[in-house]
């Protein structure tokens, strides 16, 4: 068998495979599937206290390049992922804190998405008494620093609950 004859068979599977990878990059921008352009917002600021946490008013999506998510957050006034909340406990809420590390965070999810909104969801939808979760989680975070962080706003908490994620890769 002749060079050409063994050769031809690959030249035709190469050619098909960048046919089908050209096409399927059309379709991606054409459909508008593409990753977002542009820089994701940016939530931290240095701190002297804690290295760094979340800076109070900032807002945006965040995002990474590849598409994984693609998310809108907002700071807080306290500087807390989510809706404001009055400093002092109002009569007849009961309060949870939650601290945890980015995965209590949660900026790659909406808001509404994050596992502290559908507890605060669930215990509302039927209690007699209103209950509010509060999202402290800060990515990067160790105990050490959430210890400190709750120093202000531990009074006017009714529970606080920490959420370290254990995983496979922390055997």
């Amino acid at each position: 068998m002749s060079k050409r004859r063994k050769l031809a068979p690959l030249l035709l599977i190469l050619f098909g495979v960048i046919l089908a990878c050209a096409i399927l990059e059309m379709a991606v921008r054409v459909l508008g599937m593409d990753p977002p352009s542009g820089d994701p917002a940016f939530f931290w600021a240095d701190d002297d206290r804690f290295g760094w946490y979340h800076e109070a008013g900032a807002e945006g999506y965040y995002f990474n390049p590849a598409g994984e998510y693609y998310a809108y957050a907002r700071v807080n006034s306290a500087g807390l992922i989510g809706q404001e909340y009055t400093e002092a406990k109002p009569d007849g809420v009961f309060r949870i804190l939650v601290l945890g590390d980015s995965f209590t965070e949660g900026l790659r999810l909406p808001m509404d998405a994050s596992f502290h909104s559908y507890i605060e969801q669930a215990l509302n939808s039927g209690g007699a008494q209103k209950v509010e979760v509060i999202n402290a989680g800060v990515a990067g975070w160790g105990t050490d620093q959430h210890f400190c962080s709750t120093e202000r706003s531990a009074a006017t908490m009714s529970l606080i609950s920490y959420c370290w994620p254990f995983s496979r890769a922390m055997m």
